[in-house]
């Protein structure tokens, strides 16, 4: 007679989301598959290459998600430039990328309050969320102690859309910084 096994409607893989970041974390390393790239410019000249998956950008920040969108036909490979102040927005930027992949977000290089303003700013709820209990205020800081990070252009290899958005007195709202982009995107 043969053994019967009760097998449940729906299997699960232990660990399965950890095991996935860090599959998608070792392809960025490695290079394989980006269709992303972007480059953080300084205001002082200086200039960064970082590499991404697009389907990570979009599914971590919908500011990337809209920016995205945008282009009606879609691409194989998107650049995106991005233009910050200083090298310190750069390395806020660069830590909150490598927190979409890995869901880990590294604050011993940043400031808190400057993390949750570029968090804002690209939309990157989940970051936003883990950053509220260590900010010292509760609304963004006053952009006399931040750097601003103005959007310059989302470029694609066959178009070249400019959109700005610079950050006034005080810290413009994520969903005033796309609508600023979408009218500008729309103009051109």
């Amino acid at each position: 007679m043969p053994i019967r096994c009760h097998t449940p409607a729906m299997l699960k893989a232990n660990e399965f989301g950890t095991t996935l970041a860090s599959r998608l974390q070792q392809l960025r390393n490695d290079g394989d598959f980006v269709d992303c790239k972007i480059r953080l410019k300084t205001a002082d000249g200086h200039s960064k290459e970082l590499h991404a998956h697009r389907n990570v950008l979009a599914s971590g920040s919908n500011f990337f998600k809209e920016a995205f969108k945008m282009k009606a036909e879609k691409e194989e490979h998107a650049e995106i430039t991005l233009t910050m102040s200083n090298d310190g927005a750069v390395s806020c930027f660069e830590s909150l990328l490598d927190f979409l992949y890995s869901g880990s977000l590294d604050t011993s290089k940043n400031d808190t309050n400057h993390l949750m303003q570029i968090a804002k700013i690209y939309q990157m709820k989940e970051a936003e969320e883990i950053l509220q209990p260590y900010c010292r205020e509760p609304t963004p800081p006053s952009t006399a102690s931040l750097p601003t990070l103005p959007f310059s252009s989302v470029l694609f290899p066959s178009q070249s859309a400019t959109l700005e958005a610079l950050m006034s007195g005080s810290a413009i709202s994520s969903s005033a910084l796309m609508q600023n982009c979408n009218a500008l995107v729309s103009t051109q």
